[in-house]
């Protein structure tokens, strides 16, 4: 619901900025161990991720609420986990991961889509990392000037902390919009 929530907003302020409605794209970033047939060590270093890059299938204007956008993100994640899943060797991951970061650039390079890009550390086990001096009171994840969306577990009370960089114009867009002043506290 986080990622639709944030999704959902970030669309309008690109439909107020563009009123011909361009494509929406959806970028997430995935983690790819368990999710292929190809074997990935347990011990093996760095990270095996993708980025999902979807558009809707409809763009009928009754979906545009927030249960059309989760329904959305859902769907998106479903067709990627399948194809993904559907990967026999590693080669073909790999031939996979590089043409959707090549789909990716070229997308995002052509300026016709609003690109809403997020990534998930929620379930990482970042706060309990201790180098020897304790766990860290506070992660953060993010690039500015950047735009740049990342949704993380909230220390001790089991919320989600979502880092959204935005320029000032879109933040107070953002902060204004209906369903994240109901959903989201500041």
């Amino acid at each position: 619901m986080a990622f639709a929530l944030l999704c959902k907003a970030l669309v309008k302020i690109d439909r107020d900025k563009n009123p011909c409605a361009r494509p929406i794209a959806i970028c997430f970033s995935m983690n790819l161990r368990g999710r292929t047939s190809v074997a990935i060590p347990d011990a093996g270093f760095g990270n095996i991720y993708t980025l999902t890059l979807d558009s809707p299938s409809s763009t009928g204007d009754e979906e545009w609420n927030l249960h059309g956008y989760i329904k959305m993100v859902r769907e998106i994640m479903r067709k990627t986990k399948a194809r993904y899943g559907a990967v026999g060797t590693a080669e073909e991951l790999w031939s996979m991961v590089e043409e959707d970061g090549k789909r990716r650039v070229r997308i995002q390079a052509s300026g016709k889509h609003c690109i809403v890009a997020c990534t998930s550390w929620c379930r990482f086990p970042v706060y309990g990392i201790d180098f020897g001096w304790g766990g860290p009171e506070l992660v953060v994840c993010c690039r500015p000037p950047f735009r740049t969306n990342v949704l993380m577990d909230r220390k001790g009370d089991g919320g989600i902390d979502a880092w959204v960089v935005l320029d000032e114009e879109e933040m107070a867009k953002f902060k204004g919009d209906e369903d994240i002043i109901k959903h989201c506290m500041f």
